[in-house]
């Protein structure tokens, strides 16, 4: 994905290029990275 896109996902009308999780257990970052390279795929 995308800045712009990371930035929609969190509902800012801005690009973000960096995104701190405080508490994320491993499925999550799985499913995240596993979304991340679907798109890469796409694109």
């Amino acid at each position: 994905g995308t800045s712009v896109a990371l930035g929609r996902l969190c509902g800012l009308q801005f690009r973000i290029s960096t995104i701190s999780f405080t508490a994320i257990d491993d499925a999550s970052i799985k499913s995240i990275l596993k979304d991340t390279e679907a798109e890469e795929k796409n694109e």
